[in-house]
């Protein structure tokens, strides 16, 4: 149950960074602006990969 909550926040904020207007790098500042975007999306697709082919992620080192 535990892992499936800190799944379904990780994805929810994920989501909402992305989409939310705030980020830590402004998008004005071309193209550094969506790197941070890049950045989560990158973090949050291995975890939603892994959940939709029931696949487990390998242990962090």
């Amino acid at each position: 149950m535990k892992k499936t909550l800190h799944f379904i926040a990780a994805i929810i904020i994920g989501f909402l960074y992305f989409v939310s207007p705030l980020d830590i790098v402004p998008d004005a500042l071309l193209p550094f602006g969506y790197l941070d975007d890049g950045i989560v999306i990158f973090l949050v697709l291995p975890l939603l990969y892994a959940r939709l082919t029931r696949k487990k992620l390998p242990p962090a080192k």
